[in-house]
């Protein structure tokens, strides 16, 4: 699994935009309505933590 790293970044550029709008459509639709649901951001950013990650090492 360690390849998976390097590879990812070769597929920066495909991946790049999909991750990019899913990131963007993903913090703006859960935003609202989670952050009043659950009132607070916290809860938001243990199940997001590990996907956020993730796609912030793609991007970056």
């Amino acid at each position: 699994s360690g390849s998976s790293a390097p590879k990812s970044q070769e597929q920066a550029p495909s991946s790049y935009d999909d991750l990019n709008a899913k990131l963007l459509s993903w913090t703006r639709v859960p935003s609202p309505p989670a952050n009043t649901a659950v009132g607070g951001k916290a809860s938001l950013l243990p199940e997001r933590r590990p996907l956020s990650e993730k796609e912030m090492e793609i991007i970056l």
